[in-house]
């Protein structure tokens, strides 16, 4: 039996039947406020507390970016509901340089997704982010 397979009382309310991949992506420069950091990581902590994540059905990776990105947890990590919380809640805010929206999500195809890769599985990316850089992405992305 795996560690994420060992029994704790069930905290999730979410429940999905597809194999899924989901990473989240938060800023941590300088753009966001502390406050605002903090804002978004219990975000990030209570979807987290509500998926029943396993390497049977649905993965997630947290990735902390700013000048350059930090994985802590990945999408291979086996890990008991209460580690990956306690992991999640333990990023601490950076403040550092503003990074590239375009870079960090290179980063997480190639260092995230194509790391282990789950070709039947849906690969999503939440985007976390203060910058102004989403809003030209946007544009440019067809419709």
């Amino acid at each position: 039996p795996y560690l994420e397979d060992a029994w704790e009382p069930p905290l999730h309310d979410f429940y999905c039947s597809k194999l899924l991949d989901l990473v989240f992506l938060l800023d941590g420069s300088s753009r966001l406020s502390e406050a605002d950091f903090e804002v978004l990581k219990a975000f990030v902590v209570s979807v987290i507390e509500r998926l029943h994540i396993s390497q049977k059905r649905i993965r997630v990776a947290l990735v902390q970016y700013h000048d350059g990105s930090h994985a802590y947890l990945e999408l291979k990590d086996r890990k008991r509901p209460s580690e990956r919380r306690r992991i999640a809640s333990q990023v601490r805010y950076v403040g550092g340089p503003v990074a590239s929206v375009s870079e960090v999500l290179k980063y997480t195809l190639f260092q995230i997704f194509n790391k282990i890769e789950r070709p039947e599985a849906s690969r999503i990316v939440l985007l976390l982010t203060a910058s102004s850089e989403t809003q030209q992405m946007a544009r440019n992305l067809p419709h």
